[in-house]
């Protein structure tokens, strides 16, 4: 369960960091989805799946870190943490452009 928290936070400081840059400040998470789609999908400064994959990361997390019965399998981690990669290496490569 750790991992999948580790996941949607670093996905969630990355998009809170984008939007911070924007001098957009947003205090609650579901802020910084908004926000973050808003700004940066709606606009398509930011393709759509990294959308979807903030969105799914968020419920994801809530499971995680507040449903006592849900668990994740091996694959389900890895396919979160290839998101989460994949994202980070999106901004790294595009900063200059966001």
């Amino acid at each position: 369960m750790a991992a999948v928290n580790r996941c949607y936070y670093s996905y969630f400081w990355v998009a809170r960091g984008l939007l911070f840059e924007k001098d957009v400040y947003v205090k609650s998470h579901s802020g910084v989805k908004s926000k973050f789609s808003e700004l940066f999908i709606k606009t398509q400064l930011i393709p759509d799946k990294y959308g979807y994959y903030l969105s799914q990361l968020m419920t994801k997390r809530q499971n995680a870190d507040y449903d006592l019965i849900s668990s994740f399998t091996k694959e389900e981690v890895q396919e979160m943490i290839n998101w989460t990669e994949d994202f980070l290496a999106f901004v790294k490569e595009n900063i200059e452009k966001l």
